[in-house]
């Protein structure tokens, strides 16, 4: 006689299934040495690649969640590291918008590359100007910027100076150009002596500003930085346009 079958075992109908295992998630100790990494060249060189794919090839099939979760964090905390793809030759990148409080904290930032410390003590003939570079403020309204430059003499004590700029708006675009007055706003004892100075300083921190901002903004097909090429000023802050540079100003290979 064959055996008889084994009676099925009675499956509970309460019976909870197990618990999906939660997905990789990305510490933020992760994030740590990103930059050491770029510097060291071998997340550069992997992100050249990724960028420089067709769009129609599927990068998710050779990239594990862990990395892609990377990868998304790094362009999200670190975006000058992770540029979107070249801008051609002659062409319009990015535009970078810029609010009240953040263009005043990044143009302090600028003013202090420029004099190359946070106070420097400017010496002509038998003057004196203790300039505070970390100190400075970019006010923006429709088509005009003033700068705001704290400084001090054994005459004048503490005070501001402050340049004023016509640039471009939204409605009146005029590039990197700009027109300020022969002499700055303040006291006469110092503009008498220092306008040209103050105003080269002023216009010089602006410039700055725009010329870094538009080199992390993006590149060109050579994997140079883009240049600034316009400025815009309004009641909500300033914008800076970016582009790729022509061919007749490339770096030469």
């Amino acid at each position: 006689m064959g055996k008889s079958p084994r009676p099925k075992p009675k499956v509970r109908q309460d019976a909870k299934r197990p618990a999906k295992r939660p997905e990789a998630s990305l510490p933020d100790t992760h994030l740590g040495d990103l930059e050491r990494l770029v510097g060291d060249g071998a997340l550069r060189v992997a992100i050249d690649r990724l960028l420089e794919r067709t769009p129609d090839k599927d990068i998710d099939k050779d990239i594990d969640k862990v990395c892609k979760k990377m990868f998304q964090a790094l362009r999200k905390r670190c975006p000058h590291l992770v540029p979107d793809r070249p801008v051609n030759t002659g062409q319009i990148g990015p535009r970078i918008d810029l609010g009240p409080k953040t263009v005043v904290t990044l143009f302090r930032g600028a003013a202090v590359k420029l004099a190359g410390d946070k106070q420097t003590v400017w010496v002509l003939g038998d003057s004196e100007m203790l300039v505070f570079a970390s100190r400075v403020v970019l006010e923006t309204e429709p088509g005009r910027i003033v700068v705001h430059l704290p400084v001090s003499t054994d005459q004048t004590k503490d005070v501001v100076i402050k340049v004023p700029f016509a640039v471009g708006s939204e409605k009146r675009p005029a590039g990197l150009m700009a027109t300020t007055p022969m002499r700055p706003i303040g006291p006469e004892e110092i503009v008498e002596i220092w306008a040209d100075a103050l105003t080269a300083f002023a216009w010089g921190a602006v410039l700055t500003l725009a010329e870094v901002l538009a080199n992390r903004a993006g590149q060109d097909p050579d994997r140079n930085g883009l240049i600034a090429f316009n400025l815009l000023a309004g009641a909500g802050g300033l914008t800076i346009g970016t582009m790729a540079r022509h061919g007749f100003d490339r770096r030469a290979p």
